[in-house]
This record gives structure tokens, C-alpha cells and sequence, in this order.
């Protein structure tokens, strides 16, 4: 757990592994070391009663112990209990062992720090007795200082632990719930691409659907006179363009993502956008009558399956009973919206595979609303009703 590992957590920059020494670890090995080598100076140059091999071999001691601190945190329990069991006959790594003992609190659990405790309290009571000879009023104080100071540095680096853990803790948390946030706007992306694609099956199903109605109609009627002809032409070029349109308009919406992009005509009236749809249809050569009593200011997901479904009514019927009168009326019906079609069973019916019934009925629950279908022998009614809540009744 080194300095840097904790920064990089908290930046999102950590390795997955190892940690990595950073120039702070660094940093902080040079002010460790030069910290011990100048509390085993003061011990070494300060006057004592030990002759020069004494002095030669605290030196070699102080050397090899500030030069072990470089690899405290890998050996962080072992090089502790050495450094304090050697600082009862040299004193000058005393101030090693004490740097040792602190790393040791601040990389491993407090249950393998607690002997290393009990074990600087041994080597106090120990070194205080065989090193300088102090009154006997004053060994008692020396040792509760030492202690204090022992007990002291141990504490700051159970906290320093506890609260690398808590920052880790914390950068991990927050990155699960920033995964979880991405989840959740991926999850929220993929459903308005899925709504995209259902609007684009409805829109391209119903010019596609009058294209080939119209391009039938020049098909079968040879003697159409030359005005008839260049109309139905224009009606199939014109829906053979917005078609194009849309679906660019689709792509665009796919690729960049714009969940607003997929929805055409969405600032004009529900009543206006049907009574294109109708026109339309009616230009193409299909019967439709109609009656049209939905109000236009519905939410704007309640108004877009209104319109969706009746795009799809339409096709449907254009689609498996191109030759039938289809009847389509809208109102509101008490705490209900209603759109009725009604148009005689075509014989291709029977080989439909039900794809359009299919979406349109998962619009329409989407929305809060059911689709009731009867298809009886000579004729095929459909229903789609959504309800008003208490909001919704209230604009209406």
C-alpha cells in the first residue's frame, strides 16, 4: 500500500497488480533514511565511554541499518524485530528500528505489530540498563518516554493504515458506481436505439407499403390516362424519397447517439400528422374513411403511439387487404383514448407472420395501453386503447 498506489486510486490511474513507486515513495524513503542517519549520528557522535571499535562497528551498524529501510515495506516485520533486538547493544539504529516499527503499523495487521511492541518495550528496559548508566530516579522516566514516544509512532501508523484503506475503499466504491452509471446510460442508449428501430419498421412499412400499392396500380392498369399516370408516379417518387429521408434521418440518430432524432413531425398536431397519413394512404388509391375526435395535446409518448399505431393500422391493411374499405375512427372515449380499424379479411391474412400485430401491441403496452384484435371470417377488426390518468385527463 505505498503512497502513490493510494493517489493513483484515487485518480482512477492505479495499476491492477503491483503498485508502482512513484516519486513521492521515493521522496519519502530519501527524508526516512536521512531521518535515521541523523538520530544515529547524534547517538555516535555524542561522548561516551566506548573506545574506537565501538564507535567503528555503531557506524557499520548505522550504515547497513539506514541502507535496509529502502526495503522496510517487503520486510516490514522482520526488519523491525532485528532493528530493535540489535538497538539493546546499538543504540544508534534505535532511530531505524523506530522507522521500521512504524512501517510495520502501516503495512501489515495490528495483530503481527502488537509483538513488535512488546518486544521495543523489552529492548527499552534492556538497553537502558546496560548502556549509560543513569540514576536511579531518572531510568524510570527515560523508559516512560521512550515508551511514550514508541506507543506514540506506532499509533500514527495504525491510523495512517486505516486511513489508506478508507481512501481505497472509498476510490473503489466510487468506481463500481461509475461502472454501475455507465451500465445504466449503455442499458438507457440501448432502448432508445430498440425505440428507433420500431419507429423506423412503422415508417418505412407504410411508404414502403404505398409504394408498392401505387407501383401495382401502374402494373395492372394499362389504360391509365397520362395525368392518372404521372400522379401515381409522383406519389411513388415522393414516398420513395421520404423513405430515404427517414431513414437517413434513422442512421444519423444510431450513430450519434441523439435519441430526439428518430421522431418526425414531432412539433406538429396529432390531428394534422394522422390527416397526412390519411391523405397520403387516400392518394395511393386506398379507401379510408375516417373520424377523428383525439384531442392534440397528449403527453408526447402517449401522442407518438397514438400516431405510430395508426401508421401501422394503415399498412397492415394496405398491406393484407389492399382492395377493402378501411374504417378508422379515434375519440376519446371517457378515461380512454380509442382507435378502431375495421376493413374486410383480405386472403393474405392467413400467411402473415404477425411481426407488425407484434410490435404494435408492445407500443401500445409501452404506453399503458391494450390491443384487442378480432379477426372474424369476412372481417378483421382492430382496437387500441390507452388509458388517461389523472395528469394526462386533466389537459385534455
Amino acid at each position: 500500500m505505498l503512497p502513490g498506489l493510494v493517489d493513483a486510486a484515487i485518480d482512477g490511474t492505479g495499476p491492477s497488480g503491483r503498485a508502482r513507486r512513484t516519486t513521492r515513495d521515493s521522496l519519502v524513503d530519501a527524508v526516512f533514511v536521512l531521518l535515521a542517519v541523523a538520530m544515529g549520528l547524534v547517538g555516535l557522535l555524542a561522548p561516551g565511554a566506548h573506545g574506537t571499535v565501538y564507535a567503528v562497528v555503531s557506524a557499520v551498524a548505522l550504515a547497513l541499518s539506514c541502507t535496509a529501510l529502502l526495503v522496510r515495506r517487503r520486510y516490514a516485520v522482520t526488519l523491525a524485530a532485528i532493528l530493535i533486538v540489535a538497538s539493546v547493544w546499538l543504540p544508534v539504529v534505535s532511530g531505524a528500528s523506530l522507522i521500521a516499527l512504524f512501517t510495520a503499523a502501516v503495512h501489515r495487521r495490528v495483530s503481527l505489530v502488537l509483538p513488535l511492541v512488546a518486544l521495543a518495550a523489552l529492548s527499552t528496559l534492556a538497553q537502558l540498563r546496560i548502556g549509560p548508566e543513569l540514576a536511579e530516579p531518572l531510568y524510570w522516566p527515560a523508559v516512560a518516554v521512550t515508551l511514550l514516544i514508541t506507543l506514540l509512532v506506532v499509533g500514527w501508523g495504525v491510523a495512517t493504515r486505516a486511513r489508506r484503506q478508507i481512501v481505497l475503499m472509498m476510490a473503489e466504491r466510487i468506481q463500481r458506481l461509475q461502472a454501475e452509471q455507465e451500465a445504466r446510460l449503455h442499458a438507457a442508449r440501448q432502448a432508445v436505439r430498440e425505440r428507433i428501430a420500431r419507429d423506423m419498421h412503422d415508417s418505412l412499412a407504410h411508404r414502403l407499403s404505398l409504394i408498392t400499392m401505387s407501383a401495382g396500380a401502374l402494373e395492372f392498369r394499362g389504360a391509365t390516362p397520362p395525368e392518372d399516370m404521372a400522379d401515381m408516379i409522383g406519389i411513388v417518387r415522393t414516398n420513395a424519397q421520404l423513405a430515404l429521408a427517414e431513414l437517413r434521418e434513422v442512421v444519423t440518430a444510431l450513430r450519434d447517439g441523439e435519441s430526439d432524432a428518430a421522431a418526425p413531425g414531432g412539433t406538429a398536431r396529432l390531428a394534422e400528422r394522422v390527416a397526412g397519413l390519411v391523405d397520403q394512404a387516400r392518394d395511393s388509391g386506398q379507401r379510408v374513411e375516417y373520424h377523428w375526435r383525439v384531442p392534440d395535446d397528449l403527453p408526447a409518448g402517449l401522442g407518438e403511439s397514438v400516431f405510430r399505431v395508426v401508421q401501422e393500422g394503415l399498412s397492415n391493411a394496405r398491406k393484407h387487404a389492399p382492395d377493402s374499405a378501411v374504417a378508422m375512427i379515434g375519440a376519446l372515449d371517457g378515461p380512454e383514448i380509442t382507435v378502431d380499424f375495421v376493413n374486410d379479411r383480405g386472403p393474405e391474412r392467413s400467411g402473415s407472420d404477425g411481426n407488425g400485430l407484434r410490435g404494435m401491441t408492445e407500443r401500445v403496452e409501452a404506453a399503458g395501453g391494450t390491443v384487442s384484435v378480432a379477426d372474424e371470417r369476412h372481417r378483421f377488426h382492430l382496437c387500441a386503447r390507452w388509458p388517461l390518468h389523472g395528469e394526462e385527463r386533466s389537459r385534455v
